[in-house]
């Protein structure tokens, strides 16, 4: 099973979107959803992650909450640190996602495909 990482923050309406259109995604059921969320974070964000939980199984989400900075950029941290967390929990690959991205109802399928097709061929691309 693979992980899509996504990082949070003050945003939890953003993230609550962003949920929404990651449920439409017929492929969602093979993925593990870690959240990776930031230090000083907006409390609805728990609330948002809850409803998710509820719906995707709770074996299949994980929460990382950073308890502080770590970084002079946080943000980048975050989002850079939690491929490392994430790639424990993927057999493949990680997708990355963030709170302020809109995937569309075929961005996993895509993603997918991308890896299978140009990356998982050529071991020596990263």
């Amino acid at each position: 099973m693979n992980t899509i990482a996504v990082t949070a923050w003050r945003r939890p309406e953003f993230l609550a979107v962003y949920l929404d259109q990651l449920k439409k995604n017929k492929e969602l059921s093979n993925y593990i959803v870690h959240f990776f969320v930031e230090f000083e974070y907006h409390p609805d964000t728990d609330v948002v992650i809850d409803r998710f939980r509820e719906f995707h199984g709770e074996d299949k989400v994980k929460v990382t909450y950073r308890t502080g900075r770590k970084s002079a950029c946080p943000a980048m941290f975050n989002i850079m640190d939690s491929y490392r967390i994430a790639s424990e929990y993927a057999s493949e690959y990680v997708i990355l996602g963030e709170e302020d991205i809109v995937p569309s109802q075929d961005y996993l399928r895509f993603c997918d495909v991308v890896y299978r097709k140009y990356l998982n061929p050529y071991d020596k691309i990263f």
